[in-house]
């Protein structure tokens, strides 16, 4: 089964959609091929669902066949244009509080009152439509859609966090009052946003096309992925607590981030971050394989996982894994709020929390 799923996946890649200005280029170099009423258009009036389907070749010419633009609510709403435009008003608003912060000569938190109130929420929000926008515009368009939406999410869970908050801020101090380098946090905060990225990216490449809609049967595969993403990743965060791997407390690099934010989801130890993301995430694609069969349900699984993962660390929900951070208590679940009374945390003591 294994080849004829590489096959598949490879010709995913070869026919994915492509952007007009690169398919007007091919079809100047080579005579012999042409688009059928693809160039003029937008790519986001061609079929999410089936979009490696849209693409087959014959006799010596490669078709396309156009789709009927899709005016679904997603298809509205999650778009580069809505994207960007407000990642743009985020921006501006946010760089007007840090300016009037950097005037007044106060912290962040101690300015803009209820207006700033409300932008806070608006980027934990904004951060929420990050991770739809990057799994629904892989699945539309493929590695190109992966690659727009990666720089996206980073502009909003890193950039935008950077401008809008102090705690990022804190954390890098702790992390090198624990004596790690601006090196290391620059190299995890790049590294752990392709790890994010390729999360999408997998599902388009290997799991057959599917169509978006909600079953009995999707639901179900997304509660036994959350139970059994639960289950992998409280075991590893509680290993990481007690015991050292490869010699090296490596979860110490996370935890560190003492005043936890969304930034802090790409604050890792690279071991630490695949232990943390593929495992609830083959976790959930084991659903897939051997119990559900369901392709939207392990879309929604992932999605869900990725974007709970990324909130479970926000500074203005403040979830109790927000407190975890905060404390370094015995909470090592992500979902539940169970505490392990009976763990000896080695973890705890090693984390220096002031000069």
């Amino acid at each position: 089964m294994a080849t004829p799923l590489f096959d598949y996946a490879t010709a995913k890649l070869l026919y994915a959609p492509q952007f007009s200005g690169q398919l007007s280029s091919i079809r100047g170099l080579v005579d012999d091929f042409k688009v059928l009423d693809y160039v003029e258009q937008e790519p986001a009036l061609y079929s999410a669902e089936n979009n490696s389907q849209n693409y087959y070749q014959g006799k010596g010419k490669l078709l396309v066949a156009p789709a009927e633009a899709d005016t679904s609510v997603l298809a509205v709403a999650v778009n580069t244009k809505v994207a960007f435009m407000l990642l743009s008003f985020m921006m501006i608003a946010a760089l007007g509080k840090r300016l009037y912060s950097t005037a007044a000569g106060l912290p962040l938190h101690k300015v803009g009152g209820s207006a700033a109130s409300l932008l806070h929420y608006s980027h934990t929000l904004l951060c929420m439509y990050a991770q739809l926008f990057q799994f629904t515009m892989t699945l539309r368009w493929g590695v190109q859609g992966s690659l727009i939406a990666m720089f996206y999410q980073f502009g909003v869970c890193v950039l935008l966090d950077l401008m809008i908050s102090d705690s990022p801020w804190e954390n890098f101090k702790s992390l090198r009052r624990n004596n790690f380098k601006n090196w290391q946090i620059i190299t995890s905060l790049v590294t752990c946003q392709i790890v994010w990225s390729s999360n999408s990216f997998w599902v388009w490449y290997f799991v057959p096309d599917f169509t978006i809609a909600f079953s009995c049967k999707a639901l179900l595969s997304l509660v036994f992925s959350l139970a059994a993403a639960e289950a992998v990743f409280t075991s590893a965060h509680v290993f990481m607590h007690q015991y050292k791997f490869l010699e090296l407390w490596i979860h110490k690099f996370h935890h560190c981030c003492l005043s936890a934010s969304v930034s802090s989801n790409y604050i890792f130890n690279p071991i630490d971050g695949l232990l943390e993301s593929f495992g609830p995430w083959l976790a959930a694609w084991a659903v897939y394989e051997f119990v559900m069969k369901d392709a939207f349900g392990l879309w929604l699984s992932l999605y869900v996982i990725q974007a709970w993962y990324t909130m479970d660390h926000d500074e203005n929900i403040r979830t109790p894994h927000w407190f975890h951070h905060k404390y370094i208590d015995s909470e090592y679940t992500s979902y539940v709020a169970i505490k392990f009374r009976n763990i000896k945390d080695q973890l705890r003591v090693r984390v220096k929390r002031a000069d």
